[in-house]
């Protein structure tokens, strides 16, 4: 085996590579330059890496050793640090038509994810058309009564009339 291996090597050395380029890697071989990864090439004559910028900061191990940039990436522990408040801790606010709740140390908030739609002036005149184009039902108005379970529309919304016939829930489809 040893003797086919170095008959291979003095063949490759004495004609090179297929392509006529010098073989400068294993075929198919891994190595990491920086933090990035590279293959050899098939023909041995090149490396394509991957181009992913690497920290200029150094992490050591327990013992003082160099950390591998790899066990930096994928250590789950690791976290970026905030170091500002954006928010009162604990407090709700509102953006737009969101409604966001601050974390406990007001470093962050969570909100809903509701599409806000912004309100356009209409005029009489396109009002008048657009409903006179369009096959809508009346504007339920909430606090109404109505009958008890009747299911009826509310422009070009579907509504269902509560138990106790003061109001009803209505689907909030916008209508155009």
């Amino acid at each position: 085996m040893n003797t086919l291996f170095f008959i291979t090597l003095a063949f490759a050395c004495v004609y090179g590579a297929p392509s006529g380029n010098e073989i400068i890697c294993q075929p198919g071989s891994q190595s990491t330059l920086d933090c990035n990864t590279c293959i050899c090439s098939a023909d041995g004559t090149k490396f394509s890496c991957t181009t992913m910028k690497c920290s200029t900061t150094k992490y050591f191990n327990e013992d003082g050793t160099l950390k591998k940039p790899g066990d930096v990436a994928h250590n789950p522990l690791l976290r970026n640090k905030r170091d500002k408040q954006v928010c009162t801790p604990g407090s709700s606010f509102n953006v737009d038509c969101n409604k966001c709740t601050c974390a406990a140390d007001g470093s962050a908030a969570a909100c809903t994810r509701r599409l806000c739609l912004k309100k356009r002036e209409i005029t009489p005149e396109v009002e008048t058309h657009v409903r006179s184009t369009k096959s809508w039902g009346p504007a339920y108005i909430q606090g109404t009564s109505c009958t008890p379970g009747e299911q009826f529309s509310s422009e070009c919304n579907t509504c269902v009339c509560d138990p106790d016939g003061q109001s009803a829930g209505c689907t909030l489809m916008l209508c155009v």
